[in-house]
């Protein structure tokens, strides 16, 4: 599947669980909103992954999330690019919706990819990307991939996940101006 990160995240969750799965594995009661068509440029080739954790990592990839949702018995799935909100959404302890907060710094483990695709030696596909930083080299062995911009895709994956994380988990208040699912949704810069 090639295409705008979303569209390629809800056709996997439809042919995996939804409607077009086969019969044995369609959950019931799920449906897929509208696809948007947002976020970069993806290619999957799903076989025998963990569901769950191959849309990650192309979520990752084409900067974009997804979600399941349930109203009473019908669960939806969508998938979306977040809105930066950070104009218009903040939250502080002073503002009173706030309730708590916890805050870390890790550094980085990778912050220059190089993926390693098919063939030998100077014949072997290498894809290259680099993060800014301190340089932290790191090979990825994808012997697995052929296609140049699948192996884009997994060098892009690999430096998402070696980047330093900057962690922020916060106890959230609904207020009148900051309620979640009217004013901010998950995945929303805020």
């Amino acid at each position: 599947i090639v295409g705008p990160a979303t569209s390629v995240l809800l056709q996997l969750i439809d042919r995996n669980a939804g409607p077009a799965a086969v019969v044995g594995r369609q959950v019931a009661g799920l449906t897929l909103a509208a696809d948007p068509a947002q976020g970069g440029a993806v290619i999957a080739r799903a076989r025998w992954q963990n569901l769950l954790t191959y849309l990650a990592e192309l979520a990752v990839a084409g900067g974009a999330g997804f979600e399941v949702r349930q109203q009473n018995r019908v669960l939806t799935a969508t998938a979306r690019v977040p809105r930066d909100l950070s104009a218009d959404v903040a939250f502080s302890l002073e503002f009173g919706n706030l309730a708590g907060f916890s805050y870390s710094v890790a550094p980085s483990t990778a912050s220059a990819i190089y993926a390693g695709g098919q063939g030998e030696g100077t014949l072997r596909e290498i894809s290259t990307i680099a993060g800014s930083g301190r340089r932290v080299e790191q090979f990825v062995d994808r012997r697995d991939l052929a296609d140049s911009d699948e192996l884009g895709t997994a060098a892009t994956v690999a430096l998402a996940e070696g980047v330093g994380k900057t962690s922020l988990r916060i106890e959230p208040i609904d207020t009148v101006s900051a309620r979640y699912g009217r004013h901010y949704r998950l995945g929303d810069v805020v």
